[in-house]
């Protein structure tokens, strides 16, 4: 049937579903066995030299697990509908860091749920109505709402939610039309800032948020000629860098309470992913606009002190 094209890549397409057929127990064990055989004959396969690599895709990534358990070394393993904003379990996650153990490398497919995160009917390939699914809804409305509020295309967003597990080494999207190419390689492209995927995460949309390394910590004491106008825009235009500076995940400031005597008028922190991400926001122009417009007019001369340290390294 292939002639002389020799298959290098292989894998079983979908052996969750062949599972999910059985109807008892007893025939479901028979379906296990039958899976494992095959991939002992695709192991055999590679170790004979006539493939290069094996692997497997699933929606029920359970299977995956099964397989590698039984002994098997997959090169790849491609997770469908189980890693996207709204659905990525603790399960999930802890095969992907039980893969990163054995050297399996991971893809992520059907990001988008079927279309539902990006406004179809249809979830994880079932139709549901609002009526019926309420809460699926409910959770849309609010991505969308806050992806709109970065001026973000959803889209985007479902792409690259894969690229915040180090797993993940790529996103497997449809290419059937050549248009595709590039609409895809600009979803993949698109710079999404790190404080949007902490308020993501904030919000209670997803349980995963930007790793985050650094905290850079600024007091500083304002003039008293200030005005609460000035005191005002100060802190706007601070807690709006956030949405203008993409290395910045998370942001608070504020005017000193007055609870204790002796401190600065106001503080600041900010939290990066690494180093190399508080570098780029010391020198970014919005950074440095701020710094100009706001803090130094209303900033008592040498009043500034500021620390950068380490936080414990967050984990996804």
């Amino acid at each position: 049937m292939l002639g002389k094209y020799e298959a290098k890549i292989v894998s079983v397409h979908d052996p969750d579903e062949y599972l999910a057929a059985a109807a008892t127990d007893a025939e479901l064990e028979t379906r296990k066995s039958d899976v494992l055989g095959a991939y002992k004959a695709l192991a055999e396969l590679k170790a004979a030299g006539k493939v290069h690599s094996i692997g497997v895709g699933a929606k029920d990534i359970s299977v995956i697990e099964l397989i590698v358990d039984s002994g098997i070394a997959l090169d790849w393993a491609m997770f469908a509908c189980s890693l996207t904003p709204f659905v990525h379990s603790e399960y999930s996650r802890g095969l992907l860091r039980k893969l990163e153990t054995l050297g399996t490398k991971v893809i992520n497919s059907a990001v988008f749920n079927a279309g539902f995160l990006i406004g179809g009917d249809h979830f994880d390939y079932q139709k549901i109505s609002r009526e019926r699914h309420p809460d699926k809804f409910v959770w849309r409305d609010r991505f969308t709402a806050l992806c709109s509020e970065y001026g973000l295309k959803p889209a985007a967003v479902c792409v690259q939610f894969s690229f915040l597990f180090p797993q993940v080494v790529s996103v497997a999207l449809n290419t059937t039309k050549p248009s595709r190419v590039q609409s895809n390689v600009e979803l993949a492209e698109a710079p999404i800032p790190a404080s949007f995927w902490a308020r993501l995460k904030d919000e209670g949309l997803t349980s995963v948020g930007p790793p985050v390394t650094i905290r850079h910590a600024v007091n500083w004491n304002v003039a008293a000629h200030a005005t609460d106008e000035q005191k005002g825009a100060m802190l706007d235009a601070l807690r709006q860098m956030p949405k203008r500076i993409p290395q910045i995940a998370r942001l608070a400031c504020g005017l000193d309470e007055g609870l204790a005597g002796g401190n600065h008028s106001i503080a600041l922190t900010v939290d990066f992913g690494d180093a190399a991400a508080f570098q780029a926001y010391a020198s970014h122009p919005a950074h440095l606009e701020v710094i100009q417009k706001h803090i130094k007019p209303t900033m008592v001369p040498d009043s500034r002190s500021a620390v950068q340290f380490a936080l414990p390294k967050s984990s996804l």
